[in-house]
């Protein structure tokens, strides 16, 4: 330090002498930057570095009204501060201070971040010319990002058919370069042709290159192929570039089908075919639901019309003002004209038998079970004992329960159906009786041998020792109906 204080001491002529060749303003061959105005500096911090303001190749190159033999003035500035050799910038402006050569040259044996910035050198000649130089200095933080683009990622290989939609993505760690200027980092998507040659992507059709800017220190782009054609087959190449260096990455457009398309038409497949095996079993389940239907109703029919499964045709329920037209003009019709077999209880029944059994088990035994509908029907109890037995044998022994409509029933109001009759016949198809058949319009021939109901006939006789026998006809246990069915058993 004393030293360069002794130096600086020294007058001008002495201390150009000493240190000719050693100021680069001094120098026989001095470079082009010397005199520029303008002047863009980089460094990274830690380094030394100079700014030389070479006053009177300055003023030669640019004031015409410099003389060689001029005293001159420098006055260096930044940051609104001047420096002057009594009192030099602070640390905290900047660590830029007078070296050995003068003001001409001012230097920095260990740039920081605080150097940044624009330095200008005012110089001054005693005839009024005047010349001012400025510095414009940028720092990277150190040396380790000084390295090309690392990291890289690039899309794999795709297949793809004409009119389908490709897309390309391209990324690299292109670091942080404070001082980088417009066009020191770029992304540039290529295409080789049959030639051999490259052409951007950009040229192509239906193409469009998407590029973000510097996130995080990563450089990402896009390529997308909006609609394939035939020059798009090939391979591509996406090329990231940094002020440092430079990284090529490669991918290739194959003509095929792509693999996800191919996973969806497989799962597709799968669904389609699911889809119609079970729309195929509903079908199948509907059909055969449908034929079990119709196989049942043809048996049932079958069956029906077979009357060697049942003992009677027809079990005739009916209320006591039916009585004289259900003898007189039903049961005649039934038996003599369609040659039935008909159960009448009053008629049929054996004696001895408990009512209740007994048309509880005939009507299991009878092909359809015929009710007449007149008002008095509900006053008879064993009338809806029968239709309930109807009701069940219809649904389990396949039994059919019919209704013939003589008379509208008029049940009184208020009066609760505790029969269940009502109930059980709003479920029953009704067959009205022609008018001419009803009973107010027949009138019933007078028989010398009129049907009745059977009766029980007992003789006492005595035997020959005196005792008493009670002897049963036969006959009031068996079916009196003028069926042709009966008429041929007996």
């Amino acid at each position: 330090m004393p030293l360069m204080l002794l130096l600086m001491q020294l007058p001008s002529h002495v201390l150009s002498t000493v240190n000719s060749d050693m100021c680069p303003c001094d120098s026989a061959e001095p470079g082009s930057d010397t005199v520029v105005l303008e002047e863009n500096l980089t460094d990274t911090t830690t380094r030394m570095k100079e700014l030389n303001c070479c006053a009177r190749r300055l003023l030669a190159a640019h004031d015409p009204q410099y003389h060689s033999n001029d005293s001159i003035t420098i006055v260096w500035s930044f940051k609104g501060k001047e420096y002057k050799e009594e009192e030099p910038w602070s640390k905290e402006i900047s660590t830029f201070e007078i070296a050995y050569c003068g003001l001409e040259t001012l230097e920095s044996s260990s740039l920081q971040l605080r150097d940044e910035g624009v330095y200008s050198c005012v110089v001054t000649s005693s005839s009024g010319a005047s010349v001012t130089k400025n510095f414009s200095l940028c720092l990277n933080m150190n040396e380790d990002l000084g390295k090309p683009p690392l990291n890289p990622f690039i899309s794999e290989n795709a297949l793809a058919l004409l009119r389908h939609k490709v897309v390309f993505s391209c990324s690299a760690y292109v670091g942080e370069r404070r001082c980088a200027r417009k066009g020191d980092h770029r992304l540039v998507w290529t295409k080789e042709r049959s030639d051999g040659s490259w052409v951007e992507a950009s040229a192509l059709a239906h193409t469009d290159i998407t590029t973000s800017g510097i996130k995080n220190d990563v450089m990402k782009s896009r390529l997308t192929i909006h609609s394939v054609e035939t020059e798009h087959f090939g391979r591509y190449r996406c090329t990231i570039t940094n002020p440092v260096g430079s990284l090529t990455l490669n991918v290739t457009l194959s003509k095929g089908v792509p693999l996800m398309d191919r996973v969806k038409g497989h799962y597709l497949a799968a669904l389609v075919t699911l889809v119609g095996a079970v729309m195929s079993l509903i079908v199948a389940v509907l059909f055969c639901h449908r034929c079990q239907v119709a196989f049942s109703l043809h048996f049932r029919q079958k069956k029906t019309l077979s009357s060697e499964d049942h003992q009677y045709d027809m079990f005739l329920v009916h209320g006591e003002s039916a009585s004289r037209w259900v003898w007189s003009f039903l049961l005649p019709a039934l038996e003599d004209s369609f040659g039935y077999t008909c159960f009448l209880p009053q008629r049929d029944m054996c004696g001895g038998s408990m009512i209740l059994e007994e048309v509880a088990e005939t009507v299991y035994d009878c092909r359809c079970v015929v009710v007449v509908i007149t008002p008095c029907l509900l006053d008879s109890p064993w009338a809806a004992w029968a239709l309930h037995n109807a009701m069940k044998a219809a649904l389990q022994a396949r039994t059919r329960l019919l209704a013939l409509l003589l008379q509208d029933l008029k049940p009184r109001k208020g009066t609760p159906d505790t029969s269940g009759i009502i109930g059980i016949l709003k479920h029953v198809r009704k067959i009205p009786v022609p008018r001419s058949s009803r009973l107010e319009y027949f009138k019933p021939k007078k028989d010398p041998h009129p049907q009745s109901p059977p009766q029980e006939d007992t003789n006492v006789l005595e035997g020959t020792n005196g005792s008493k026998a009670l002897n049963v006809d036969t006959m009031v246990c068996r079916s009196r109906s003028k069926s042709p069915k009966n008429q041929k058993a007996l």
